[in-house]
């Protein structure tokens, strides 16, 4: 059932008060994660105690604030998997929104996000990047792209778990981009497998659709977690990465 648009006054108000929240929140966080962490420091712990911080404040924020004001709501069938937090998974998921990644980030405490290196030259995005262990991408350049899959293959070699999105950006449409190799190279080097999740809102939010800043009513987030998936013998990363779209291209035309 269709909610109904909520007056435009409130639109803004909510929203206004949802990112007021998230910035002063943000920065509370690091503040107090970069003093945490100098105290931690002689014990060695400082990465862990700021991932722990940070992954409870996330949660919070995205699960409890944000449908508190009436933003939307969460449906997921997460629960319905069967895999223990012990497993790790190369995380592939499609990219609507700016708020894809903090989704997903907030249900799985040993997933580790790449981002892109244009963001973790940003001051706050950059002591993230650090305390978090987060992977600076650009794949782009062949100077820093050797060293981010090394990055990434010690996370995986670690027992973590990868976030990529391997459209690279948000679409301006619910249509998939062409999807880049690189997650499914990981895979077929590591041996670890692709977990695809499809995300998808009633409304755009926060995406490259004027407006989506402001959404004019409640909606819900539908977040799919399908099977993780392994290559095939001697299947190349190009080919992996076009089965992969091919299946979420007749997910995503299931769904509409």
């Amino acid at each position: 059932m269709v909610q109904k648009k909520r007056p435009q006054i409130l639109t803004y108000l909510f929203l206004s008060v949802a990112y007021l929240s998230y910035w002063i929140s943000g920065l509370m966080l690091i503040l107090f994660g970069v003093i945490g962490t100098v105290i931690t420091y002689p014990f060695g712990i400082q990465r862990r105690f700021f991932k722990s911080i940070f992954y409870h404040y996330l949660h919070f924020f995205v699960d409890s604030l944000l449908p508190f004001y009436q933003i939307y709501k969460i449906k997921s069938n997460l629960k319905d998997q069967q895999f223990s937090n012990s497993e790790n998974f190369i995380f592939v998921a499609n990219h609507c929104g700016k708020l894809d990644g903090l989704l997903l980030l907030a249900y799985h405490k040993n997933l580790i996000p790449t981002m892109k290196s244009f963001y973790t030259k940003r001051p706050v995005y950059y002591i993230m990047t650090k305390l978090l262990g987060m992977v600076s991408l650009n794949s782009s350049s062949y100077m820093e792209l050797p060293t981010a899959i090394a990055d990434c293959k010690n996370i995986l070699n670690n027992g973590n778990s990868l976030l990529m999105f391997p459209e690279g950006t948000r679409s301006y449409s619910n249509k998939i981009l062409p999807f880049k190799p690189l997650a499914f190279k990981l895979s077929i080097d590591t041996g670890i497998p692709i977990f695809p999740v499809i995300i998808t809102s009633e409304l755009p939010f926060m995406s490259k659709t004027p407006g989506s800043y402001f959404p004019v009513r409640n909606f819900n987030f539908n977040i799919k977690y399908l099977h993780p998936i392994l290559p095939i013998e001697d299947e190349k990363p190009v080919q992996f990465a076009g089965r992969l779209q091919k299946i979420y291209v007749d997910n995503l035309r299931s769904l509409v």
